[in-house]
């Protein structure tokens, strides 16, 4: 029952980080490689706001959401937006750069050093028991919960909201929803900022339950698996985390036997290539026998040739006469396919 229990917790984790990268890809046709920076950026705000609010956790909390959607916006309006038209490989490369600055800037600022946010907020965070035995602490069961109405707002967003019927439309069709009268960049920046609460979020959460350092920047980058298995685009995919990376594993590994068999193949026809060029049916016959035709061709001219694109019966029936010295003519030989 307790491992059923961390399963649930780590798939809310990866499911709410992926929602993030999804968000992006599926309006801009961008992966956010910055999305773990993001996520800790959110964690680091919430310190920032617990330590300048004493005594007043919704106020700190209120401030930080607030501070990571602003976030969000700006990360677009500063730097992505000066992308928009050019090359997807270089939107990517872009956010790995907003990556690496903001953990720059966050080492500077907050050092490397853990933090505990939890703490700074005054908030404890107890342990609670379930049915057989499993427990659960409070933090984890509210990521849980948060994960629950994250999904279940964006899809009333998406499938209700004048402005998630417009991103939906920006994300299909951007050409078309433009001439529809569509404002892209306000979109793009909308998706910006749900997508750094969204990874924000997370973030709070882990830190709330873990502590807060450098680490999270991995479990961000962990997340992108899910949200890839899931298409990019779906977050119905990003939120089957767990069954995405068990149809990966399988995808992989029957990738991996695909592979070895194909290698395996052109290892026998490299081997069996030079047997037929010492027998001379390479380029011209030079194994002495008389099998000429009338117009003095060599009958198993092109047989190396038939060999070499993947004819094994052939080869090894022209080889076995060949070897048994059995005179062939060339309306006897099978058309190389």
């Amino acid at each position: 029952m307790q491992l059923i229990v961390n399963i649930i917790v780590l798939s809310a984790i990866y499911a709410l980080l992926a929602c993030g990268y999804v968000l992006i890809y599926r309006v801009s046709r961008v992966l956010n490689m910055a999305h773990g920076e993001i996520a800790m950026l959110g964690a680091y705000m919430l310190f920032t706001s617990a330590s300048l609010f004493v005594g007043n956790p919704l106020t700190a909390i209120a401030v930080a959401v607030v501070m990571s959607l602003t976030i969000g916006v700006l990360v677009y309006v500063l730097l992505m937006r000066k992308m928009t038209g050019e090359m997807v490989l270089a939107a990517i490369l872009t956010t790995i750069a907003i990556g690496i600055l903001l953990r720059g800037l966050i080492v500077l600022i907050w050092s490397a050093a853990q933090q505990r946010p939890l703490e700074a907020l005054g908030f404890s965070n107890p342990s609670i028991e379930l049915i057989g035995g499993a427990r659960i602490s409070a933090c984890a069961a509210l990521m849980v919960i948060m994960t629950a109405v994250v999904y279940g707002g964006l899809f009333a967003f998406l499938r209700f909201g004048r402005w998630g019927v417009r991103m939906r439309a920006a994300g299909q069709n951007p050409l078309l929803a433009a001439q529809r009268g569509v404002n892209l960049n306000a979109i793009y920046a909308l998706a910006w900022a749900l997508s750094s609460l969204s990874g924000s979020i997370a973030g709070m959460l882990i830190a709330l339950d873990s502590g807060l350092d450098q680490t999270m920047v991995v479990i961000g980058l962990k997340a992108f698996a899910p949200a890839l298995v899931g298409g990019l685009d779906s977050l119905i995919g990003a939120l089957l985390a767990l069954p995405g990376d068990a149809r990966a594993c399988v995808g992989v590994v029957g990738a991996a036997r695909r592979s070895r068999g194909a290698r395996a193949r052109r290892s026998r026809r490299r081997r069996a290539f030079p047997r037929a060029r010492r027998l001379g049916f390479a380029d011209g016959c030079r194994c002495g026998r008389e099998h000429r035709g009338g117009d003095g061709r060599c009958a198993l001219d092109g047989v190396g040739t038939a060999a070499r694109w993947g004819s094994r019966a052939y080869g090894a029936r022209v080889v076995a006469s060949a070897c048994a010295g059995d005179e062939l003519s060339a309306d006897r030989l099978p058309v190389a396919r």
